[in-house]
């Protein structure tokens, strides 16, 4: 039964892959797209998302935030991870896309950058970084108002097995948004794993990634436990080699002072 579960989780990991076209920088792995690490420090990356979302839509993201052994750095400074939201003109194929607005995810906020716009008030607090894997649901929905001749956009945030999502923040925009794109962009000056896991428009299967966020988790404490156990080891070795050489001076300096005594004798 665990073997099955295994490869069950192994074929879903697959088939989750979101369809996306990045820069040099950004790391496409068999299970998520990874926009900024250790490897990838004080760098922006981004990635487009293929295809277009006709309005109303609804577009969940699942992303994972995980802190480093650099988080402590000598400079205060946050990482921080972008979903923007492009309008696709009548030539499809132009890239001349005007940005909408971009979600910003922060390590205890979520804001919402619009241009031109004060946006100073939209903005929802919460924990988006942990130490261990922390998986989080972003969904960005859009409804338009016809008569207002405007778009309502909705973020909500939902941590992983969470079965609700929380409204995080609520903005008419002025204009209909009939057709989008969008990008993905990261940045971090401490090595931050910034990963997106999962771009979907059907509601999520909480359990199952529940099960592959646990694993994850277990996996990691064994590392750490592993590491731990290997820096403890190390330790204990120093400390025995010291022990053995203050054994080996000892006995040398009572040689010493045997023959010394001696040939003090024999004089």
């Amino acid at each position: 039964m665990f073997i099955y579960l295994l490869c069950l989780l192994s074929v879903v990991s697959a088939l989750v892959k979101p369809v996306v076209k990045c820069d040099k920088n950004v790391d496409i792995l068999q299970d998520r797209v990874r926009l900024t690490s250790l490897s990838h420090n004080d760098i922006e990356t981004m990635c487009h998302v293929n295809g277009t979302v006709n309005v109303p839509s609804s577009t969940f993201f699942q992303v994972e935030r995980t802190y480093t052994l650099n988080k402590y750095g000598a400079e205060m400074s946050e990482s921080i991870m972008g979903i923007g939201v492009y309008s696709i003109g009548k030539k499809k194929l132009s890239s001349k896309q005007k940005q909408l607005f971009d979600i910003i995810i922060h390590n205890d906020r979520i804001t919402l950058d619009i241009e031109d716009v004060n946006t100073d008030k939209l903005f929802c607090m919460s924990s988006f970084a942990a130490e261990l894997p922390r998986q989080t649901w972003i969904l960005v929905r859009l409804t338009p108002l016809p008569e207002q001749q405007k778009t309502m956009i909705s973020i909500n945030a939902a941590p992983l097995g969470s079965q609700t999502f929380r409204s995080c923040i609520v903005y008419e925009y002025k204009g209909i948004i009939k057709e989008h794109s969008f990008t993905l962009h990261g940045i971090t000056k401490t090595g931050m794993d910034q990963d997106v896991l999962k771009i979907t428009h059907e509601t999520p299967f909480k359990t199952l990634d529940y099960v592959q966020h646990e694993m994850r988790k277990i996996k990691y404490k064994l590392k750490n436990a592993q590491e731990e156990q290997k820096n403890t080891l190390s330790r204990q070795w120093l400390i025995n080699v010291g022990i053995m050489l203050l054994f080996i001076s000892v006995i040398l300096y009572g040689i010493w002072k045997i023959k010394k005594l001696q040939k003090t004798h024999f004089l």
